[in-house]
């Protein structure tokens, strides 16, 4: 498998739909490992934030997510016809259905990357199924497909150096 639970993980997602009741979904960090499950590097994470998860793209990592059963049966099960980015069109699905998200700035679970990752092998199914999500979440503008682009685009990189100059802040303020 390529997802592993910390130690801890299940009991600190319990207690966290127990303290906060109104959260539909809940996400933490990160650690990418190795096939034999060598630590690589941290992905470190922050608040929910619909603009860079619509514009951006798929910053909620899958292996450290949950979700509530009522969530689920508000929301359905994933979209099969996506292959590469099914959680990034899920998680836009819970954001366009009201659900509430919350984050816990803890290491949740490792995620074992290599050469053989769906994202990896499929970098342009990813791409054109990332715009076919983007283009079915994001706001509709009035001027055709090539501004839509051009629209999603911009935003995108307006959302990262938001991103850039929110984990800054981040970093020089937490992880010094």
């Amino acid at each position: 498998a390529d997802e592993i639970y910390k130690e801890g993980t299940l009991k600190t997602i319990s207690d966290y739909f127990t303290s906060h009741p109104k959260k539909d979904i809940v996400y933490g960090e990160i650690e990418f490992v190795d096939k034999d499950g060598k630590f690589i590097k941290k992905k470190y994470n922050h608040i929910f934030c619909g603009y860079i998860l619509l514009y951006h793209g798929c910053y909620i990592p899958s292996a450290g997510t949950f979700w509530t059963r009522n969530a689920f049966e508000k929301v359905g099960p994933l979209d099969i016809h996506y292959k590469v980015t099914m959680d990034f069109e899920y998680w836009c699905r819970f954001y366009k259905l009201g659900c509430k998200f919350g984050f816990i700035p803890k290491t949740l679970a490792c995620f074992a990357w290599h050469e053989n990752n769906v994202s990896e092998v499929f970098a342009e199914r990813r791409y054109q199924e990332r715009l076919r999500v983007q283009h079915l979440y994001a706001p509709k503008i009035p001027f055709g497909e090539k501004a839509w682009f051009l629209y999603v685009n911009v935003h995108k990189y307006f959302a990262r150096y938001f991103l850039r100059q929110f984990f800054k802040i981040i970093r020089r303020i937490f992880y010094k």
